[in-house]
């Protein structure tokens, strides 16, 4: 017996430190693969060509209305405003306005129509809108208003392009 011999301490194989890291490695690997698929898929994606959204088209009937406001505001400018004298909306997606006039404010309520989705498939929507002007005050205040002020109007043929 060797009284001197010293028994080496003893270390686990280098091949089960390697594999426990290939594990752990290919187990994050996997997560980061799956997180990174499902942030695709989630992802908002561009509709198809000819696709419009219902936004597009609350935005572009917002436009229409303030355009027709800003020409109310013009034809003011030259003449008081009544049902014979008011401007003929140039977009076809206007509605039919109706007018009234009190102590120096005139008031034009109308509609714009639009519609939304696929090509194949559109969507009509309608919105109402009040535009209001006052003497003194060049610019239109004009604002979204309940569709029943409008219900009288007739729709616009070519409104649904």
């Amino acid at each position: 017996m060797n009284s001197g011999a010293v028994t080496p301490a003893v270390t686990p194989p280098r091949r089960t430190a390697h594999r426990i890291v290939a594990v752990i490695g290919t187990f994050v690997l996997a997560i980061a693969v799956v997180a990174f698929v499902r942030v695709l898929v989630s992802w908002p994606h561009s509709p198809p060509a000819g696709t419009t959204t219902s936004t597009h088209a609350r935005e572009r009937m917002e436009q229409d209305a303030w355009k027709y406001a800003d020409a109310l505001a013009v034809a003011r400018r030259t003449a008081a405003l009544t049902p014979t004298t008011l401007p003929t909306p140039g977009n076809p997606s206007v509605g039919t306005p109706t007018v009234t006039t009190r102590h120096g404010t005139t008031v034009v309520t109308f509609s714009t129509h639009a519609s939304f989705g696929s090509a194949d498939a559109r969507t009509p929507v309608t919105a109402c809108y009040r535009a209001t002007l006052t003497s003194g005050i060049k610019a239109p205040a004009v604002v979204e208003v309940a569709g029943a002020d409008c219900r009288a109007q007739p729709v616009p043929a070519s409104t649904y392009p």
